[in-house]
């Protein structure tokens, strides 16, 4: 019963942590596609795009 803690408070901050995590991502992925133009996505790009799904 531990395990599932969301409480009120918690589920009204967290869009806008999920947000601020996939805006953060999305401006570090960018920024090392740019350094390395091997198409491969880096790690917080990966998960920015997990979460935005």
């Amino acid at each position: 019963m531990r395990r599932n803690r969301t409480t009120v408070a918690d589920s009204s901050k967290f869009p806008q942590y999920l947000r601020f995590v996939v805006l953060a991502g999305r401006r570090a992925g960018a920024r090392s596609n740019a350094r390395n133009q091997h198409g491969s996505p880096s790690l917080p790009d990966r998960f920015a795009h997990m979460l935005a799904r």
